[in-house]
């Protein structure tokens, strides 16, 4: 169920991607041949009446495409056929640049819409516990220098201290203030499983010198928002989501540059599945906005200047912009192609890591 489930987010992600590619591409009058979902060999394959374009499923699930007519420049009729002027080369530099970056514009249209949607059904928000009766404690940060280092994490939700349920940030706090360094028990959920943790609270882990754990807290209830305001906070989410990807994907290239990646610190297709599932358990609203995380980074990913993606590609017509001269069609095949299979050994090693990472455990 969980790989069932990873493939319909992942397969929504590719159609609303590749679309991208194919309206913007019909708008401008270039000709497509194939709408693929899934790399070949072919499944299944279906032409409208009328239609100049096959709608293929395949075999490979993992991707999917847009035949565009001449993005291959080496594609039979591209140069001399009777629909040259229907190819990509024949159109402008700019109407090019469109075509390509269209498929990076609808996956952040759609992680955009997916927050959105996510807003109006309600999500998690740090509030004022004294002014909710719904508020539950939540962990904001733990500090490295603290006994909770080892066993609490950011995120875990404080029930109770001690056997006594807590209501407010103030209990927690006073519970482990009041302590006199004994031992205290913390009923924490995470991953909706509640777990008993007990800590010896400490002086000098704060510089308020009365005992503590190490932990920050905070107050979180269901915030849900009206439709229309509702589209300008998605918007800023958005934008912060795709600042946050932006600095992991730019610190994670730069060490790639450097060799000194860490590559278990990256999900691949494996590991995705299983963190699919996860959020698909905690309900809708997780699920939503998990793969609007995906898709933000699907965006980026392919905005990344490499041959075999769109960045590259859009790469490929600046520099004949600049140059003033054609790239010639077997170099752009040959780059590619090196491009691709890199990406490919990438991947490989990205889903080694998911693998060992499952079975440690």
């Amino acid at each position: 169920m969980s790989i069932i489930l990873f493939l319909i987010v992942l397969a929504v992600l590719i159609i609303v991607h590749e679309f991208g590619h194919f309206i913007v591409a019909k708008k401008a009058g270039v000709r497509v041949d194939e709408f693929g979902l899934g790399f070949p060999p072919r499944l299944i394959g279906w032409r409208p009446r009328g239609s100049e374009t096959e709608y293929t499923l395949n075999l490979l699930p993992l991707g999917g495409f847009v035949k565009i007519f001449g993005e291959d420049p080496a594609e039979e009729g591209v140069a001399d056929g009777p629909d040259k002027a229907r190819s990509m080369p024949a159109k402008s530099p700019l109407t090019q640049i469109a075509i390509l970056a269209a498929g990076v514009v609808g996956n952040v249209i759609i992680a955009y819409v997916f927050i959105w949607v996510s807003l109006v059904m309600g999500v998690p928000a740090l509030v004022d516990d004294t002014l909710r009766d719904d508020a539950q404690v939540i962990i904001t940060d733990v500090l490295h220098t603290g006994p909770a280092h080892e066993v609490l994490a950011v995120g875990d939700i404080i029930h109770a201290v001690n056997g006594i349920p807590t209501v407010h940030v103030a209990d927690v706090q006073q519970a482990i203030a009041m302590s006199g360094g004994n031992e205290v028990t913390l009923l924490v959920e995470r991953n909706q499983v509640d777990t008993p943790v007990t800590l010896t609270p400490e002086q000098g882990v704060t510089d308020t010198g009365t005992y503590a754990v190490g932990i920050a807290l905070g107050a979180i209830a269901i915030e849900e928002y009206s439709t229309i305001p509702a589209l300008g906070y998605a918007a800023v989410r958005t934008y912060e989501m795709i600042g946050g990807v932006a600095l992991g994907l730019g610190g994670f290239l730069g060490d790639l540059v450097t060799g000194s990646a860490n590559f278990s610190q990256v999900t691949g297709p494996v590991g995705l599945v299983g963190m699919v599932s996860n959020a698909s358990e905690i309900g809708l609203v997780p699920l939503l906005t998990f793969a609007a995380v995906i898709s933000i980074n699907l965006a980026l990913i392919n905005l990344v200047p490499f041959p075999a993606l769109d960045g590259g590609r859009i790469l490929f017509v600046l520099i004949e912009v600049i140059s003033q001269r054609k790239i010639p069609a077997t170099v752009a095949q040959y780059v590619n192609a090196a491009g691709f299979l890199l990406l490919l050994i990438l991947m490989g090693v990205v889903t080694y890591h998911d693998i060992i990472r499952i079975v440690a455990g």
